[in-house]
């Protein structure tokens, strides 16, 4: 069915984001990078991501050994244990239950259980931590029940844009279902993800037909200072041109996000002017179709 609703590329990519972070394909995807680093056979590009979790755990955490046999079998032990957690999900999804969040649920057990402290101590479980939290989280962000009750934003898009590029250059070709219709607080008739009928801005949500898990939650959209960004920087340019945001963010007085008595930098203008750009809102919506041959699971 035609439609009127526009889908710009960056609205394609946000869909595709969404299709492709939902799907069961991207958790088995996700347990085959899992495993060539078990089985010690990883990419460059996981070398890289295994350096960059390494470096980001260890500036906080103290090296507690230097035997590099044990780190190494320690590694592979707790990524095995987490590889096991995913597996579970995507068992789950293959019997139709859009479910995610072992992983997550497992390191929030860990963060704060008593029982955990085991964990906590140790560096190699920290650098797994980083490590798998770069793949699991955006697809929990989307599934699971209580993140999703936080809207993505069109900064969460930005933020997580580089990795899906990097995993699905090609955007699929979609189509917009004007006949099938869902709004905020519902859920909605089939699974997929769903635009706003009349605002550009707001961000699309992926969502599915199971009562108090599936459905629609209100929309994330911009708020004045949002759109007088957007207005400003361009939407090539917002989130990613550091100068520009940082030349916008200065002039609003926006402070930086960790520390308010701060003055923000080229680096800190994207996530503070994320702050306070985005406002939410109900609003109706169109399902949005991935077309045949693009398909995700």
């Amino acid at each position: 069915m035609n439609s009127s609703i526009e889908l710009t590329p960056w609205r394609q990519r946000q869909i595709a984001m969404l299709y492709r972070y939902a799907s069961l394909d991207y958790m088995k995807a996700v347990d085959v990078l899992l495993s060539q680093v078990i089985e010690g056979r990883p990419t460059p590009a996981l070398e890289q991501s295994l350096a960059a979790a390494c470096a980001a755990a260890l500036e906080s955490q103290p090296r507690i050994h230097n035997d590099a046999r044990r780190w190494d079998r320690d590694m592979r032990d707790i990524l095995t244990e987490m590889r096991q957690l995913l597996r579970d999900d995507i068992k789950a999804r293959g019997h139709g239950n859009y479910r995610a969040g072992s992983l997550g649920h497992f390191f929030n057990q860990v963060g704060h259980a008593d029982a955990y402290d085991a964990y906590r101590s140790r560096d190699e479980y920290h650098v797994c931590e980083y490590f798998v939290r770069q793949y699991s989280d955006p697809a929990e962000d989307i599934l699971v029940e209580y993140r999703r009750q936080q809207p993505l934003t069109d900064h969460w898009f930005a933020c997580h844009l580089a990795r899906h590029l990097s995993d699905q250059p090609e955007v699929p070709a979609f189509r917009v279902r004007t006949d099938i219709t869902a709004r905020s607080g519902e859920s909605p008739p089939r699974a997929g993800v769903y635009v706003s009928q009349d605002d550009a801005n707001a961000a699309p949500q992926f969502a599915w037909p199971e009562k108090d898990r599936g459905q629609l939650t209100d929309s994330s959209t911009f708020n004045d200072v949002g759109l007088a960004a957007l207005h400003a920087i361009g939407r090539d340019g917002l989130w990613f041109d550091q100068q520009k945001m940082y030349a916008f963010a200065a002039e609003a007085g926006i402070r930086h996000p960790a520390s308010p008595q701060e003055a923000i930098s080229p680096g800190s203008a994207s996530s503070a002017l994320a702050i306070h750009a985005h406002a939410t809102r109900p609003c109706d919506r169109y399902y949005v179709e991935i077309m045949s041959g693009s398909e995700q699971r």
